[in-house]
């Protein structure tokens, strides 16, 4: 099953894929709210949104529906998770959000892919500089006490009270077929930042065993 369009172009035409009426986005955006049936490319597979969503497209995620998958791996499971508790982050440090997932991989062969949205971000009530951002994120495998993925990611000053969503995506190893534990981590420059609390501020991690 494919989709005849260039990937990062958007129309406004209406098209049908599957018996199902979907408007073409181009690139899937962290920074757009979809409504439904808005269609987007993410990753090398297609999704139409199945009501309004700010989140992720995965064949996890509850808000959109899969209309072509792409890649030559097997999805053999996939783990969804949200948080949108107030957690502070500490500046320079890499900090609990909150945010978990828990996974039970069936193969060391097989790979995780990580699919992260971090909302509800927000200067500490002390923090008055505009020299403050989001610095860095780690996924940090509870179980073993290790990290296996770090990123400098420098979201941008806080040239205002709030920084956009913040999306990120990676790939990591199998080393257990026990029960594993990630935390997601984030850490500032400049000041401590907030996540805020509450539903219109949930976070997300998705997480995909794929076999080769």
């Amino acid at each position: 099953m494919a989709i005849e369009l260039t990937p990062d172009k958007v129309t406004n035409d209406t098209i049908n894929v599957n018996g199902l009426s979907v408007i073409w986005e181009g690139n899937w955006s962290s920074t757009k709210t979809y409504r439904k049936n808005l269609a987007v490319s993410y990753l090398g597979s297609s999704y139409r949104a199945n009501k309004t969503t700010t989140q992720v497209p995965s064949l996890g995620s509850v808000d959109w529906d899969i209309l072509a998958l792409g890649g030559s791996g097997k999805l053999i499971q996939a783990v969804y998770a949200e948080y949108s508790t107030e957690a502070i982050i500490t500046n320079g440090t890499l900090t609990n959000t909150g945010l978990s997932v828990t996974i039970t991989p069936t193969s060391i062969t097989n790979s995780l892919y990580f699919y992260i949205l971090l909302n509800g971000i927000v200067k500490s009530s002390s923090a008055t500089s505009d020299n403050i951002y989001l610095a860095g994120i780690g996924i940090y495998n509870n179980t073993t006490s290790a990290y296996v993925y770090t990123s400098n990611i420098e979201s941008g000053r806080f040239t205002t009270t709030y920084c956009p969503p913040i999306s990120i995506n990676c790939k990591t190893a199998i080393t257990s077929i026990f029960p594993t534990t990630y935390l997601i981590r984030a850490s500032s420059v400049g000041a401590n930042i907030k996540f805020q609390s509450g539903g219109a501020y949930t976070s997300s991690v998705i997480v995909q065993e794929v076999a080769p």
